[in-house]
């Protein structure tokens, strides 16, 4: 995963990177969502860089204001 993509799914889960990265234990229990949302990085993470960036410029869709 790179840095980019780290810090954009931190800030769209409103976590620290250490937290998303599993370095920081939280005192949040997360939901089932959460679970699932992680599942899906680590499939992420076995992308294509092509398919990766595809993936931040879907992400910056949905993050840009409106």
């Amino acid at each position: 995963m790179n840095d980019e993509m780290i810090i954009r799914f931190a800030i769209t889960l409103n976590i620290s990177s250490d937290m998303l990265l599993g370095l920081k234990k939280s005192n949040i229990l997360f939901e089932k969502y959460n679970i699932r949302f992680t599942r899906r990085l680590k499939d992420i993470e076995q992308l294509s860089e092509s398919k990766k960036r595809a993936i931040i410029k879907i992400l910056d869709e949905f993050l840009r204001p409106a």
